[in-house]
């Protein structure tokens, strides 16, 4: 009987976890399909976007490189065009060959002249030569007069192709239309450059004659302009006809089956080679056909970083989801699991009388998820009730109600905090807001700032709000005393500042002294109220001492440091006059240790006014560099240890020039640069007849003679002869033009009358300005 219960139990917490934790697996699987289907629309939406980026950056680099060949082709159309119209031209061509006659070597030498002159001015075209038919013979800009035959042997060879016979026989022919010879089949010799030859029948009345003009590119020429427009691909230039013209590639098999009917397209192609993108634009100038083809493997190249970033980023997602839905699915099955264990051994002990079914699990899981719930509600609710203990518990103790240690620590450790051994101290802070807002903002701003706090200073026992503006802090000291010191310290300067530079508040903290018995930590408490009841007599300074305070009555506290010399102080840091400043400084130390000798506890009060001083002239400027800050934050922490007055007090005064030191260096920058900005404004707006000293002051905010000394420092120039000085220069340039009458130069250069112009140039320039034009 026991064995069929054992195994009874057995099956039913196989049969319970097993179903649900595969349930909540699944759940979390599916929930990992998200990051994968997000990847693939990110991926194939890159991929459309980088397609279309590079056809309209291959379209744009086209359009361009069309554009700047039209004016190229243009250039070569207008010189064949002149050449045609030219009578004196046809008189030439028509003479026979100065090889048989020699007495039209002069004539031909004219002939050469006036033919240079029209590819004097063209850098595209490399050399241009005219075929005279009726004396067949050759001019250009270099030769007087040749031979076909030699001056084909002489300029050109061809690596493939057409002998030299043929391709004089080819050129000569009498042709109808312009031809193209292909700029790798032809070289010449002088230069052995690659070169496009274009041949040219002149017309002359609309008639084609014998006359033939010859025009040769220099193949970079070509590439110059092509490589200007990186395009990533080939370029191809073709004819109206669809002959090569120019390619960066030989192979041009490519071309072959592909239709070029628009006038703008782009294709995909397919090859075995791979995917390619054909571009191309057709040419409103003169119809010619200018090919640019991609490999995709280059558009492409970034998407493949792409696409392998996506599925590191979803494996890494998806691995996180499983070791995630696995680790929850066990969590929220556990406590399932433990409820019917529970309810299983209940059952067999006879307490419980439920009727296990076949689907009796459900209502199980059902009744352990409310209990898992309402255990984390009343988890909820203790922590309240618990802080809610804690606090009633230190007022009590604050208010002088009579509890042992014994007990407090056992109350205290009901409600889950285990105090360790050490020391129990009590720290206030002080809240004060400089401006007036929203109540809501301050609340807010108050959680923020007691929860900096209190990690700051952990462990912290408990925090106890005394008044909208005091909170107290209860914590357990473990450091030595000179460690605690120091930590207090950094603590208090680095937060009061934040809320000085954040909050626009006054952050001051005070420290009771420590006690060893938690209760008796009302003594702590009461030491540190009565600290931060002081805070008026330290003057910035952000942490008060209880132990400073005690027994020392205001009266006492006295020292030679009136809110005159505190003033002359302030006065002489702010202006950098370093000399006044050290006789201030050391006047303080005659006055205070030479003639009254204060005590050590005196002496650190002055220090801690002066180190207040300085505080106060930081936190008004708000513009001193880390270096300077840091410097008042140590003196702060140096006052505390006093070891040795006259060597901290040195070093103050070392402060006290290096403050002095960053704040003249802030105001020399800052008159620098209004110098500058007061000196641009008026060479942007002196043609402004009604410029004047009262407008800039009204501009910048200023006295006049501070503007005018500004400008002087600057130029050397005082405001009027500045003013002047520029008004006449750009006057000068107006009436060089010759284009502008004197009043309207009058009038553009600021002044409302050509009569007091006319007398202020004379002044300045000597000559009056109809002289000087």
């Amino acid at each position: 009987m026991t064995e069929r219960i054992k195994t009874k139990h057995a099956n039913g917490k196989n049969k319970g976890r097993l179903p649900l934790f595969v349930k909540y697996l699944i759940s979390y699987i599916f929930i990992s399909l998200i990051p994968i289907i997000s990847a693939y629309i990110t991926y194939y939406r890159s991929i459309n976007i980088i397609k279309e980026n590079a056809r309209e950056n291959s379209i744009h680099n086209l359009r361009q490189i069309v554009n700047t060949f039209d004016q190229r082709f243009a250039e070569i159309d207008t010189i064949i065009s002149q050449v045609s119209i030219d009578v004196r031209m046809h008189q030439l061509m028509n003479m026979e060959s100065p090889l048989h006659r020699k007495e039209n070597i002069y004539n031909v030498r004219t002939l050469k002249d006036y033919f240079a002159s029209y590819t004097i001015s063209n850098q595209f075209i490399n050399d241009m030569y005219l075929y005279c038919a009726r004396g067949d013979y050759i001019v250009s800009k270099r030769w007087i007069g040749l031979d076909p035959d030699r001056f084909f042997c002489e300029s050109f060879f061809k690596i493939d192709g057409i002998s030299l016979e043929e391709m004089r026989n080819d050129i000569l022919s009498k042709e109808k239309g312009r031809r193209y010879y292909y700029y790798q089949d032809i070289f010449q010799k002088n230069t052995k450059k690659k070169m496009l030859l274009v041949i040219e029948p002149i017309k002359q009345n609309g008639f084609t004659t014998n006359n033939i003009i010859m025009i040769v590119v220099d193949y970079d020429q070509f590439r110059e302009i092509i490589d200007h427009f990186p395009s990533g691909g080939n370029i191809y230039i073709l004819d109206n006809r669809l002959n090569l013209v120019y390619g960066s590639s030989r192979d041009v098999s490519i071309l072959e089956n592909v239709a070029l009917n628009n006038n703008t397209d782009v294709i995909e192609l397919r090859t075995p080679e791979g995917s390619l993108m054909l571009s191309y634009i057709r040419s409103d100038y003169n119809n010619y056909c200018y090919v640019s083809v991609l490999d995709y493997n280059s558009i492409m190249h970034n998407v493949i970083y792409i696409r392998q970033l996506i599925f590191v980023l979803v494996f890494i997602t998806i691995v996180c989801i499983i070791l995630l839905a696995v680790t929850l699915a066990y969590r929220n099955v556990k406590p399932i699991n433990d409820v019917v264990k529970n309810i299983l051994k209940l059952r067999h002990q006879g307490d419980v009388n439920i009727k296990m079914k076949q689907n009796g699990l459900v209502l199980i899981q059902d009744f352990a998820e409310n209990i898992v719930r309402e255990n984390i509600e009343l988890e909820q609710k203790m922590k309240q009730n618990r802080t809610y203990l804690v606090t009633n518990l230190f007022y009590q103790l604050f208010n002088n109600h009579d509890l042992n240690e014994y007990d407090v620590k056992n109350m205290l450790k009901e409600w889950g905090i285990e105090l360790e051994e050490g020391e129990y101290l009590v720290i206030i802070c002080r809240v004060d807001y400089r401006n007036t807002e929203n109540p809501d903002n301050r609340n807010a701003n108050k959680v923020i700032l007691n929860s900096a706090i209190e990690k700051a200073l952990e462990p912290v026992i408990a925090v106890l709000e005394i008044s909208p503006s005091r909170t107290a802090f209860i914590i357990c000291r473990h450091e030595t005393h000179e460690q605690f010191l120091h930590k207090i310290e950094a603590v208090a300067l680095k937060l009061s500042r934040q809320a000085r530079e954040e909050l626009s508040a006054d952050l001051y903290f005070s420290v009771g002294c420590p006690v060893t018995n938690i209760s008796r930590i009302k003594k702590s408490y009461l030491e540190a109220i009565q600290a931060i009841e002081y805070r008026d007599l330290w003057e910035g300074v952000p942490i008060i001492w209880g132990k400073d305070q005690k027994n020392q009555p205001v009266e006492d506290l006295e020292i030679c440091y009136s809110s005159d010399m505190k003033l002359k102080l302030i006065n002489a840091v702010v202006k950098g006059d370093i000399r006044k400043l050290n006789l201030i400084l050391d006047d303080i130390r005659h006055q205070n240790i030479d003639i009254l000798k204060l005590s050590y506890t005196k002496s650190k009060w002055l220090l801690y006014c002066l180190n207040a001083t300085m505080l106060e002239i930081c936190m008004e400027l708000r513009q001193l560099p880390d270096n300077v800050l840091r410097v008042v934050e140590i003196s702060h922490s140096q006052i505390h240890t006093l070891a040795d007055f006259n060597s901290i007090y040195d070093a103050m005064k070392r402060s006290f020039f290096e403050l002095s030191n960053a704040i003249s260096i802030i105001k020399n920058e800052k008159k620098s640069h209004l110098k500058t900005k007061i000196v641009e404004y008026v060479k942007d707006n002196f043609m402004d007849p009604d410029l004047c000293l009262s407008k800039l002051s009204e501009q910048f905010m200023m006295t006049e003679s501070y503007i005018s000394t500004l400008i002087k420092d600057e130029t050397g120039l005082s405001f009027i002869n500045f003013l002047e000085k520029l008004r006449m220069e750009y006057a000068c340039k107006l009436l060089l033009q010759k284009n502008l009458s004197i009043n309207e130069v009058a009038i553009r250069a600021g002044y409302n009358s050509s009569y007091v112009f006319r007398r202020a140039f004379k002044k300045y320039t000597g000559v009056t300005p109809s002289q000087y034009v």
